[in-house]
Protein backbone atom coordinates (compact mmCIF):
# COMPACT_ATOMS: atom_id res chain seq x y z
CA UNK A 1 0.00 0.00 0.00
CA UNK A 2 1.41 3.35 -1.07
CA UNK A 3 1.08 6.40 1.15
CA UNK A 4 0.94 10.00 0.03
CA UNK A 5 3.83 12.27 0.95
CA UNK A 6 1.82 14.04 3.64
CA UNK A 7 0.86 10.70 5.21
CA UNK A 8 4.45 9.47 5.16
CA UNK A 9 5.73 12.68 6.71
CA UNK A 10 3.16 12.47 9.50
CA UNK A 11 4.59 9.06 10.36
CA UNK A 12 8.15 10.38 10.19
CA UNK A 13 7.24 13.07 12.71
CA UNK A 14 5.82 10.44 15.04
CA UNK A 15 9.16 8.61 14.95
CA UNK A 16 11.22 11.74 15.58
CA UNK A 17 12.52 12.34 12.07
CA UNK A 18 12.76 16.06 11.29
CA UNK A 19 10.44 17.29 8.51
CA UNK A 20 9.58 20.88 7.51
CA UNK A 21 6.26 22.28 8.77
CA UNK A 22 3.50 21.38 6.34
CA UNK A 23 -0.25 20.84 5.96
CA UNK A 24 -2.38 19.06 3.37
CA UNK A 25 -5.17 20.98 1.61
CA UNK A 26 -8.11 20.01 -0.58
CA UNK A 27 -9.22 23.49 -1.69
CA UNK A 28 -7.51 26.69 -2.75
CA UNK A 29 -8.56 28.49 0.43
CA UNK A 30 -7.25 25.61 2.54
CA UNK A 31 -3.92 25.84 0.73
CA UNK A 32 -3.60 29.53 1.57
CA UNK A 33 -4.52 28.86 5.20
CA UNK A 34 -1.98 26.02 5.28
CA UNK A 35 0.77 28.38 4.11
CA UNK A 36 -0.15 30.90 6.79
CA UNK A 37 -0.08 28.13 9.41
CA UNK A 38 3.41 27.06 8.34
CA UNK A 39 4.81 30.53 9.00
CA UNK A 40 6.42 33.07 6.71
CA UNK A 41 7.34 32.09 3.16
CA UNK A 42 8.63 30.92 0.88
CA UNK A 43 6.64 27.71 0.64
CA UNK A 44 6.54 24.65 -1.58
CA UNK A 45 3.20 23.47 -2.91
CA UNK A 46 3.19 19.82 -3.95
CA UNK A 47 0.58 17.80 -5.81
CA UNK A 48 -0.34 14.68 -3.86
CA UNK A 49 -0.46 11.71 -6.22
CA UNK A 50 0.80 8.17 -5.76
CA UNK A 51 3.51 8.43 -8.39
CA UNK A 52 7.01 9.84 -8.65
CA UNK A 53 8.44 12.45 -10.99
CA UNK A 54 6.05 15.17 -9.83
CA UNK A 55 8.57 17.99 -10.10
CA UNK A 56 9.24 17.32 -13.78
CA UNK A 57 5.65 16.45 -14.66
CA UNK A 58 3.08 18.65 -16.36
CA UNK A 59 -0.63 19.43 -16.41
CA UNK A 60 -2.44 19.01 -19.72
CA UNK A 61 -4.40 22.25 -19.35
CA UNK A 62 -1.26 24.29 -18.64
CA UNK A 63 1.83 22.32 -19.68
CA UNK A 64 4.09 25.38 -19.61
CA UNK A 65 3.15 26.61 -16.13
CA UNK A 66 5.20 24.09 -14.19
CA UNK A 67 5.06 20.62 -12.71
CA UNK A 68 3.56 19.21 -9.54
CA UNK A 69 6.11 20.77 -7.17
CA UNK A 70 6.41 24.58 -7.17
CA UNK A 71 8.08 27.23 -5.04
CA UNK A 72 5.86 30.10 -3.90
CA UNK A 73 7.17 33.39 -2.51
CA UNK A 74 3.80 34.98 -1.76
CA UNK A 75 0.35 33.87 -0.65
CA UNK A 76 -0.97 35.06 -4.01
CA UNK A 77 1.33 32.54 -5.70
CA UNK A 78 0.13 29.81 -3.33
CA UNK A 79 -3.44 30.58 -4.36
CA UNK A 80 -2.56 30.64 -8.07
CA UNK A 81 -0.61 27.39 -8.07
CA UNK A 82 -3.15 25.57 -5.90
CA UNK A 83 -5.86 26.60 -8.36
CA UNK A 84 -3.78 25.30 -11.28
CA UNK A 85 -3.19 21.94 -9.57
CA UNK A 86 -6.35 20.96 -7.69
CA UNK A 87 -8.82 18.98 -9.78
CA UNK A 88 -6.41 18.74 -12.70
CA UNK A 89 -4.60 15.72 -14.15
CA UNK A 90 -0.85 15.50 -13.58
CA UNK A 91 1.30 13.56 -16.03
CA UNK A 92 4.71 12.25 -14.93
CA UNK A 93 7.13 9.57 -16.06
CA UNK A 94 5.43 7.19 -13.63
CA UNK A 95 1.73 7.91 -14.21
CA UNK A 96 1.39 6.40 -17.65
CA UNK A 97 -0.47 8.07 -20.49
CA UNK A 98 -3.65 8.66 -18.50
CA UNK A 99 -2.07 10.75 -15.77
CA UNK A 100 -3.50 11.01 -12.24
CA UNK A 101 -6.00 13.59 -10.94
CA UNK A 102 -4.78 15.85 -8.12
CA UNK A 103 -7.27 15.81 -5.24
CA UNK A 104 -4.99 17.38 -2.63
CA UNK A 105 -1.88 19.50 -2.36
CA UNK A 106 0.70 19.62 0.42
CA UNK A 107 1.87 23.08 1.43
CA UNK A 108 5.24 23.04 3.17
CA UNK A 109 7.60 25.70 4.46
CA UNK A 110 10.78 25.91 2.39
CA UNK A 111 13.99 25.42 4.39
CA UNK A 112 17.55 26.48 3.64
CA UNK A 113 19.80 23.51 2.96
CA UNK A 114 23.52 23.08 2.49
CA UNK A 115 23.35 19.73 0.71
CA UNK A 116 20.98 16.92 -0.26
CA UNK A 117 21.64 13.19 -0.05
CA UNK A 118 19.60 10.03 -0.65
CA UNK A 119 18.59 7.36 1.87
CA UNK A 120 16.20 4.41 1.63
CA UNK A 121 15.29 1.27 3.53
CA UNK A 122 13.75 -1.50 1.47
CA UNK A 123 12.98 -5.20 1.35
CA UNK A 124 15.86 -6.64 -0.63
CA UNK A 125 14.33 -9.78 -2.15
CA UNK A 126 17.47 -10.70 -4.05
CA UNK A 127 19.46 -10.96 -0.82
CA UNK A 128 16.55 -11.90 1.48
CA UNK A 129 17.10 -9.04 3.88
CA UNK A 130 16.41 -5.40 4.61
CA UNK A 131 18.90 -3.17 2.82
CA UNK A 132 19.90 0.41 3.52
CA UNK A 133 20.73 2.37 0.36
CA UNK A 134 22.53 5.71 0.52
CA UNK A 135 23.98 8.08 -2.06
CA UNK A 136 25.87 11.40 -1.81
CA UNK A 137 23.42 13.25 -4.04
CA UNK A 138 19.63 13.35 -3.95
CA UNK A 139 16.89 15.14 -5.83
CA UNK A 140 14.63 14.69 -8.84
CA UNK A 141 17.40 13.62 -11.22
CA UNK A 142 18.74 10.81 -9.04
CA UNK A 143 17.55 7.98 -11.28
CA UNK A 144 19.40 9.32 -14.29
CA UNK A 145 22.49 10.19 -12.25
CA UNK A 146 22.88 6.73 -10.78
CA UNK A 147 21.84 4.99 -13.97
CA UNK A 148 24.94 6.54 -15.51
CA UNK A 149 27.15 5.57 -12.54
CA UNK A 150 25.65 3.06 -10.11
CA UNK A 151 28.94 2.89 -8.21
CA UNK A 152 27.80 6.03 -6.41
CA UNK A 153 25.12 4.00 -4.63
CA UNK A 154 26.06 2.31 -1.37
CA UNK A 155 23.93 -0.72 -0.41
CA UNK A 156 24.29 -2.05 3.12
CA UNK A 157 22.61 -5.37 3.85
CA UNK A 158 21.18 -5.53 7.37
CA UNK A 159 21.16 -8.64 9.49
CA UNK A 160 17.63 -9.43 10.62
CA UNK A 161 18.82 -10.31 14.13
CA UNK A 162 21.13 -7.36 14.83
CA UNK A 163 19.18 -4.88 12.70
CA UNK A 164 20.65 -1.44 12.08
CA UNK A 165 23.82 -1.54 14.18
CA UNK A 166 26.62 1.00 14.45
CA UNK A 167 28.76 -0.78 11.87
CA UNK A 168 25.93 -0.66 9.31
CA UNK A 169 25.45 3.05 9.92
CA UNK A 170 29.18 3.70 9.45
CA UNK A 171 29.14 1.71 6.22
CA UNK A 172 26.12 3.61 4.88
CA UNK A 173 27.64 6.97 5.89
CA UNK A 174 31.01 6.35 4.27
CA UNK A 175 29.92 7.70 0.86
CA UNK A 176 28.26 10.82 2.30
CA UNK A 177 31.28 12.72 3.60
CA UNK A 178 29.46 14.13 6.62
CA UNK A 179 31.02 16.17 9.38
CA UNK A 180 31.02 14.65 12.85
CA UNK A 181 27.91 16.61 13.87
CA UNK A 182 26.11 15.73 10.64
CA UNK A 183 27.03 12.06 11.06
CA UNK A 184 25.51 12.06 14.54
CA UNK A 185 22.26 13.61 13.27
CA UNK A 186 22.19 11.25 10.30
CA UNK A 187 22.66 8.21 12.53
CA UNK A 188 19.77 9.29 14.75
CA UNK A 189 17.53 9.76 11.71
CA UNK A 190 18.46 6.32 10.38
CA UNK A 191 17.66 4.63 13.68
CA UNK A 192 14.25 6.28 13.72
CA UNK A 193 13.59 5.26 10.12
CA UNK A 194 14.57 1.67 10.85
CA UNK A 195 12.30 1.51 13.88
CA UNK A 196 9.43 2.86 11.80
CA UNK A 197 10.20 0.35 9.03
CA UNK A 198 9.96 -2.57 11.47
CA UNK A 199 7.02 -1.33 13.54
CA UNK A 200 4.80 -0.49 10.56
CA UNK A 201 5.65 -3.48 8.32
CA UNK A 202 7.06 -1.24 5.61
CA UNK A 203 8.41 -2.54 2.33
CA UNK A 204 10.00 0.81 1.44
CA UNK A 205 10.90 4.09 3.09
CA UNK A 206 12.64 6.37 0.60
CA UNK A 207 13.82 9.84 1.61
CA UNK A 208 14.81 11.79 -1.47
CA UNK A 209 16.16 14.18 -0.70
CA UNK A 210 17.37 13.91 2.86
CA UNK A 211 18.80 17.36 3.47
CA UNK A 212 21.28 18.93 5.82
CA UNK A 213 19.91 22.37 6.74
CA UNK A 214 21.93 25.51 7.46
CA UNK A 215 21.15 24.84 11.13
CA UNK A 216 22.87 21.45 10.93
CA UNK A 217 19.62 19.49 11.11
CA UNK A 218 19.07 16.36 9.02
CA UNK A 219 15.62 16.85 7.51
CA UNK A 220 13.37 14.77 5.22
CA UNK A 221 12.24 16.98 2.33
CA UNK A 222 10.25 14.20 0.67
CA UNK A 223 8.99 10.77 1.73
CA UNK A 224 7.90 7.69 -0.18
CA UNK A 225 6.45 5.09 2.18
CA UNK A 226 5.01 1.72 1.19
CA UNK A 227 3.36 -0.74 3.57
CA UNK A 228 3.34 -4.48 2.92
CA UNK A 229 -0.22 -5.36 1.88
CA UNK A 230 0.14 -8.79 3.45
CA UNK A 231 0.72 -7.19 6.86
CA UNK A 232 -2.16 -4.71 6.80
CA UNK A 233 -4.19 -6.90 9.13
CA UNK A 234 -1.62 -5.90 11.76
CA UNK A 235 -1.85 -2.23 10.78
CA UNK A 236 -5.58 -1.35 10.86
CA UNK A 237 -4.94 2.37 11.37
CA UNK A 238 -2.72 2.48 8.28
CA UNK A 239 -5.13 0.36 6.25
CA UNK A 240 -7.79 3.03 6.77
CA UNK A 241 -5.49 5.61 5.15
CA UNK A 242 -5.46 3.87 1.76
CA UNK A 243 -6.49 6.29 -0.98
CA UNK A 244 -8.89 4.46 -3.30
CA UNK A 245 -10.19 7.45 -5.26
CA UNK A 246 -8.18 6.70 -8.37
CA UNK A 247 -8.77 2.95 -8.40
CA UNK A 248 -10.99 1.55 -11.12
CA UNK A 249 -14.10 -0.38 -10.15
CA UNK A 250 -12.23 -3.58 -10.93
CA UNK A 251 -9.22 -2.65 -8.83
CA UNK A 252 -11.49 -1.73 -5.93
CA UNK A 253 -13.33 -5.04 -6.25
CA UNK A 254 -10.01 -6.87 -6.22
CA UNK A 255 -8.89 -4.95 -3.15
CA UNK A 256 -12.07 -5.81 -1.28
CA UNK A 257 -11.76 -9.49 -2.17
CA UNK A 258 -8.00 -9.76 -1.63
CA UNK A 259 -6.77 -10.70 -5.07
CA UNK A 260 -4.55 -8.90 -7.57
CA UNK A 261 -6.08 -7.33 -10.65
CA UNK A 262 -5.35 -4.63 -13.15
CA UNK A 263 -6.75 -3.94 -16.58
CA UNK A 264 -4.80 -4.26 -19.82
CA UNK A 265 -5.63 -3.21 -23.37
CA UNK A 266 -6.58 -6.55 -24.92
CA UNK A 267 -9.75 -8.61 -25.30
CA UNK A 268 -8.90 -11.97 -23.67
CA UNK A 269 -9.86 -12.14 -20.01
CA UNK A 270 -7.37 -14.00 -17.82
CA UNK A 271 -8.27 -15.85 -14.62
CA UNK A 272 -5.33 -17.65 -13.02
CA UNK A 273 -4.31 -19.04 -9.66
CA UNK A 274 -1.20 -17.28 -8.41
CA UNK A 275 0.92 -14.48 -9.81
CA UNK A 276 3.38 -16.75 -11.61
CA UNK A 277 0.55 -18.66 -13.26
CA UNK A 278 -1.08 -15.40 -14.33
CA UNK A 279 2.15 -14.08 -15.85
CA UNK A 280 2.81 -17.36 -17.63
CA UNK A 281 -0.74 -17.36 -19.00
CA UNK A 282 -0.36 -13.82 -20.31
CA UNK A 283 2.94 -14.79 -21.94
CA UNK A 284 1.30 -17.81 -23.60
CA UNK A 285 -1.54 -15.69 -24.95
CA UNK A 286 0.91 -13.11 -26.32
CA UNK A 287 3.01 -15.90 -27.84
CA UNK A 288 -0.02 -17.00 -29.87
CA UNK A 289 -0.73 -13.47 -31.06
CA UNK A 290 -3.44 -12.57 -28.56
CA UNK A 291 -3.91 -9.55 -26.31
CA UNK A 292 -4.84 -10.09 -22.64
CA UNK A 293 -7.55 -7.83 -21.24
CA UNK A 294 -6.32 -8.04 -17.68
CA UNK A 295 -3.94 -9.48 -15.13
CA UNK A 296 -5.88 -11.43 -12.50
CA UNK A 297 -4.05 -13.40 -9.81
CA UNK A 298 -6.35 -15.23 -7.43
CA UNK A 299 -4.12 -16.59 -4.62
CA UNK A 300 -4.02 -20.40 -4.37
CA UNK A 301 -5.33 -20.12 -0.79
CA UNK A 302 -8.45 -18.25 -1.94
CA UNK A 303 -11.90 -19.70 -1.26
CA UNK A 304 -14.65 -20.22 -3.82
CA UNK A 305 -16.25 -16.84 -3.01
CA UNK A 306 -13.03 -15.00 -3.88
CA UNK A 307 -12.72 -17.05 -7.04
CA UNK A 308 -16.32 -16.27 -8.01
CA UNK A 309 -15.68 -12.55 -7.41
CA UNK A 310 -12.68 -12.67 -9.73
CA UNK A 311 -14.65 -14.49 -12.40
CA UNK A 312 -17.51 -11.99 -12.16
CA UNK A 313 -15.04 -9.16 -12.60
CA UNK A 314 -13.70 -10.61 -15.85
CA UNK A 315 -17.01 -11.91 -17.22
CA UNK A 316 -18.68 -8.52 -16.76
CA UNK A 317 -15.90 -6.65 -18.55
CA UNK A 318 -17.45 -5.38 -21.82
CA UNK A 319 -14.06 -5.38 -23.56
CA UNK A 320 -13.60 -9.13 -23.06
CA UNK A 321 -14.24 -11.30 -26.15
CA UNK A 322 -13.05 -14.58 -24.63
CA UNK A 323 -12.07 -15.82 -21.18
CA UNK A 324 -9.18 -18.12 -20.35
CA UNK A 325 -9.34 -19.83 -16.96
CA UNK A 326 -6.01 -21.42 -16.04
CA UNK A 327 -6.02 -22.89 -12.55
CA UNK A 328 -3.94 -25.37 -10.61
CA UNK A 329 -6.02 -26.54 -7.67
CA UNK A 330 -4.33 -27.40 -4.42
CA UNK A 331 -4.70 -26.74 -0.73
CA UNK A 332 -7.75 -24.57 -0.11
CA UNK A 333 -8.48 -24.09 -3.80
CA UNK A 334 -9.96 -27.38 -5.07
CA UNK A 335 -10.84 -27.69 -8.72
CA UNK A 336 -14.36 -29.05 -8.16
CA UNK A 337 -15.21 -26.07 -5.93
CA UNK A 338 -13.82 -23.74 -8.55
CA UNK A 339 -15.85 -25.43 -11.27
CA UNK A 340 -19.04 -24.79 -9.29
CA UNK A 341 -18.02 -21.17 -8.76
CA UNK A 342 -17.32 -20.86 -12.48
CA UNK A 343 -20.77 -22.18 -13.37
CA UNK A 344 -22.46 -19.83 -10.91
CA UNK A 345 -20.51 -16.78 -12.08
CA UNK A 346 -21.19 -17.62 -15.71
CA UNK A 347 -24.91 -17.87 -15.08
CA UNK A 348 -25.02 -14.69 -12.99
CA UNK A 349 -23.20 -12.73 -15.69
CA UNK A 350 -25.44 -14.12 -18.45
CA UNK A 351 -22.19 -14.84 -20.21
CA UNK A 352 -22.22 -14.76 -24.02
CA UNK A 353 -18.46 -15.00 -24.61
CA UNK A 354 -16.50 -18.24 -25.00
CA UNK A 355 -14.77 -19.65 -21.95
CA UNK A 356 -11.68 -21.81 -22.32
CA UNK A 357 -10.76 -23.80 -19.21
CA UNK A 358 -7.60 -25.56 -18.17
CA UNK A 359 -7.79 -27.18 -14.73
CA UNK A 360 -5.19 -29.34 -13.03
CA UNK A 361 -4.53 -30.49 -9.50
CA UNK A 362 -6.80 -31.54 -6.64
CA UNK A 363 -10.21 -32.87 -7.79
CA UNK A 364 -9.54 -31.82 -11.39
CA UNK A 365 -11.14 -34.98 -12.84
CA UNK A 366 -14.38 -34.36 -10.93
CA UNK A 367 -14.29 -30.69 -11.95
CA UNK A 368 -13.92 -31.48 -15.65
CA UNK A 369 -16.72 -34.02 -15.49
CA UNK A 370 -18.96 -31.42 -13.86
CA UNK A 371 -18.18 -28.80 -16.50
CA UNK A 372 -18.73 -31.29 -19.32
CA UNK A 373 -22.14 -32.16 -17.92
CA UNK A 374 -23.33 -28.69 -16.94
CA UNK A 375 -21.65 -26.49 -19.55
CA UNK A 376 -20.94 -28.45 -22.74
CA UNK A 377 -20.31 -25.21 -24.61
CA UNK A 378 -17.19 -24.49 -22.55
CA UNK A 379 -13.95 -25.56 -24.15
CA UNK A 380 -11.70 -27.78 -22.03
CA UNK A 381 -8.02 -27.55 -22.89
CA UNK A 382 -5.44 -30.20 -22.06
CA UNK A 383 -2.69 -27.77 -21.09
CA UNK A 384 -1.84 -24.08 -20.92
CA UNK A 385 -0.37 -23.87 -24.42
CA UNK A 386 -3.49 -25.37 -25.96
CA UNK A 387 -5.71 -23.15 -23.80
CA UNK A 388 -3.86 -20.04 -24.95
CA UNK A 389 -4.11 -21.02 -28.61
CA UNK A 390 -7.81 -21.73 -28.39
CA UNK A 391 -8.59 -18.54 -26.48
CA UNK A 392 -6.81 -16.44 -29.12
CA UNK A 393 -8.76 -18.14 -31.91
CA UNK A 394 -11.99 -17.81 -29.91
CA UNK A 395 -11.47 -14.10 -29.36
CA UNK A 396 -10.84 -13.62 -33.08
CA UNK A 397 -14.11 -15.37 -33.88
CA UNK A 398 -16.00 -13.52 -31.16
CA UNK A 399 -14.79 -10.17 -32.47
CA UNK A 400 -16.89 -10.87 -35.55
CA UNK A 401 -19.91 -10.50 -33.25
CA UNK A 402 -21.37 -13.87 -34.20
CA UNK A 403 -22.15 -14.82 -30.61
CA UNK A 404 -25.21 -17.01 -30.86
CA UNK A 405 -25.40 -20.74 -31.52
CA UNK A 406 -27.88 -20.08 -34.33
CA UNK A 407 -25.18 -18.48 -36.51
CA UNK A 408 -22.93 -21.49 -36.12
CA UNK A 409 -20.47 -19.63 -33.94
CA UNK A 410 -20.28 -22.32 -31.25
CA UNK A 411 -19.69 -25.08 -33.74
CA UNK A 412 -16.89 -23.06 -35.30
CA UNK A 413 -15.36 -22.66 -31.88
CA UNK A 414 -15.55 -26.40 -31.31
CA UNK A 415 -13.65 -26.93 -34.54
CA UNK A 416 -10.98 -24.51 -33.31
CA UNK A 417 -10.73 -26.49 -30.08
CA UNK A 418 -10.27 -29.76 -31.92
CA UNK A 419 -7.58 -28.45 -34.25
CA UNK A 420 -4.13 -29.77 -33.44
CA UNK A 421 -1.58 -27.04 -32.80
CA UNK A 422 1.46 -28.36 -34.67
CA UNK A 423 3.69 -25.67 -33.17
CA UNK A 424 3.03 -26.90 -29.65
Amino acid sequence: MNLHEYQGKALLRQYGVAVPPGTVASTVDEAVTAAETCGSGPWYIKAQILAGGRATGHFSHAPASGGGVRLCDTLQQVRLHAKEMLGQVLYTVQTGGGGIPVHQVYVEKAVDVTREVYAALLIDRRNSCISLVTAPEGGSQIEQSYHDDDNLLCTTELDIESGLDDESIRSASAVLDFSEAESTAFAAALRSLYQMFIDLDCSLIEINPLAVTTDGEVCALDATVKIDDNALYRQPALAQQRDTRDLSAGELEALNNRFNYFALDGNIGIVASGASMAMATIDAVKLHGGDPANFLDIPPVADDQQFAAGLNLVLNDPTVEAVLVNVFGGGVMRCDDLARALLQAREAANCRVPIVVRLAGTKSVQALELLAAEAPDMVIAADMVEAARISVEAAALASQREKTPETGWWSRLRRVASTTDEAS
